[in-house]
């Protein structure tokens, strides 16, 4: 696997809207794609065709609309030449050789979103035989903990200690690694340095891989880190705690896992509660 594949394999690009899991988006997917496969079906004439062709719009944004983000369901279904047909369906030779097209495009692309979907759901399912636990540490959690990233207690963290044989999967978003970079020249920069170290030592040339910094045994599941990257056309809320709380919350959205979120600050912790996330509030020991 090339570096580029690495990285794409490593970002989500297809988001369920909140409150829908990453399954549930992937069998709406299916049936708009095989619905649109069929689009020629019983067609015996160029206007069939385009009315077909735009049927098949209308519904597939209807039954997306539910599920899906609504920039995604423009890049897959309502696209620059869907406007132009709806707005010039007259059956010219121009027309439906570009509607031909089109059917064909949403027809490719709609099998590669699936595609992708799919891997992110087989990257991020849960261990079988074991609970898991998606954990998502806020940046001051990295810099402030008496102990390093690599060697924090996470089931003590979020109040678990005793569940050795549970699988812990802690989840770094690039917000968080950007906040990192930006403490580097910060109070807290050594700390901050070391962190950044210890994760691009570990993730740096494979960020889809996961890094155990705990193996599993006979005795005890496994803790492992990864990175959650953003995907290219993600835009940041404004309000870091908002954005950091987002992240996790369509991380759950994605995973159908309760995602347990760490921090020190108060709004923060309440934020993440509000938002339907499992949040751990720690103190500082000094």
């Amino acid at each position: 696997m090339t570096q580029t594949e690495l990285w794409d394999a490593a970002k989500v690009s297809l988001w369920p809207r909140p409150g829908v899991s990453g399954a549930t988006l992937l069998t709406v997917l299916r049936q708009v794609h095989s619905a649109a496969l069929n689009i020629h079906a019983g067609t015996n004439g160029t206007s069939e065709l385009i009315s077909s062709y735009l049927r098949w719009a209308s519904k597939a944004q209807g039954q997306l609309r539910l599920v899906m983000r609504p920039h995604d369901i423009d890049r897959l279904v309502l696209t620059s030449r869907y406007w132009a047909t709806l707005a010039n369906p007259a059956p010219s030779a121009a027309v439906v050789a570009a509607v031909n097209d089109e059917i064909m495009a949403r027809q490719r692309d709609l099998d590669g979103a699936i595609h992708d979907l799919q891997q992110q759901l087989d990257r991020w399912k849960p261990h079988t035989g074991a609970e898991t636990y998606m954990v998502v540490p806020d940046t001051n959690v990295l810099l402030h903990h008496p102990q390093m990233l690599t060697t924090i207690d996470w089931r003590d963290v979020i109040g678990r200690p005793n569940l050795v044989m549970d699988y812990v999967r802690v989840v770094l978003p690039l917000l968080v690694i950007d906040e990192l970079d930006d403490a580097k020249h910060d109070k807290v920069r050594s700390r901050a340095r070391q962190t950044l170290k210890a994760i691009y030592t570990h993730l740096g040339s494979a960020p889809a891989v996961r890094y155990a910094l705990q193996a599993a045994g006979p005795m005890v599941g496994e803790v492992t880190m990864e990175i959650l990257l953003d995907d290219p056309e993600h835009v940041r809320l404004g309000r870091t705690d908002d954005e950091l709380v987002d992240r996790a919350v369509a991380l759950q959205g994605l995973t159908g896992l309760l995602v347990d979120f760490v921090t020190f600050d108060t709004g923060a912790a309440l934020r993440a509660r509000a938002a339907g996330l499992r949040a751990h509030r720690l103190e500082h020991t000094q």
